[in-house]
């Protein structure tokens, strides 16, 4: 009696996963920031038609480009980690990097659906209709307020080629945990799960960076 042969999966883009990432205290400042300035948090767009847009249908959170006093010493974090990282996810990083950084904030209902992040115009040019300077890294780090007032959440990275989206054998789930680093290939396919925030105030929502790097590429 034969048995048909199991199908041959694509394998998973390679991950990097690094818990407390930062210290302490740049940890906690990032939280007081975050949490000051609720009010200058603004719809997330995604890229459509040679421009950046609200598309809740795809991409439903909040989002703050200006890091404040935390912007260098996190860009400097990151940049540190950066040979290491590209190591870790097999890859060599061409000399030079620019370095993207962004919160988000994930409040009840809130999701970002299957997509990649190459193919987004750089170097602040968003009507420029080819990416410049290529997002070849993405990073994520996680960070909440405690006790942790949310659920789910968590990143999905998708085998590579894969169209089946719901079967579990086709993707891999990270939990946001507090303090968190995940980071992997731009050009894998992720998305956020859906976030439920029973309180549904601000202070309790998912709080991340979205971290690219580019490569910076001659003029």
């Amino acid at each position: 009696m034969s048995t048909a042969a199991s199908p041959v999966l694509a394998p998973m883009p390679p991950s990097d996963v690094r818990d407390r990432f930062l210290d302490p205290q740049t940890h906690q400042a990032l939280l007081d920031y975050t949490l000051a300035n609720a009010n200058r948090f603004s719809q997330a767009t995604v890229y459509r038609a040679d421009a950046m847009r609200v598309d809740t249908d795809a991409r439903d959170n909040l989002k703050l480009s200006d890091l404040g006093p935390l912007k260098d010493p996190i860009r400097q974090r990151m940049l540190a980690a950066l040979p290491d990282l590209a190591a870790s996810l097999g890859c060599t990083f061409p000399p030079g990097a620019m370095l993207e950084l962004e919160i988000t904030a994930y409040g009840d209902g809130a999701f970002y659906r299957a997509h990649t992040d190459t193919g987004i115009p750089g170097r602040d040019d968003p009507a420029q209709p080819k990416e410049r300077d290529p997002r070849l890294l993405s990073a994520v780090y996680y960070f909440h307020r405690q006790p942790k007032g949310f659920s789910g959440g968590a990143l999905r990275l998708f085998r590579w080629g894969q169209c089946d989206f719901e079967d579990p054998a086709n993707f891999r789930d990270f939990e946001p945990a507090d303090n968190r680093l995940v980071t992997f290939l731009s050009w894998s396919r992720h998305e956020v799960r859906p976030v439920t925030c029973p309180s549904q105030r601000f202070e309790d929502y998912r709080f991340a960076i979205n971290c690219w790097f580019r490569a910076l590429l001659p003029a």
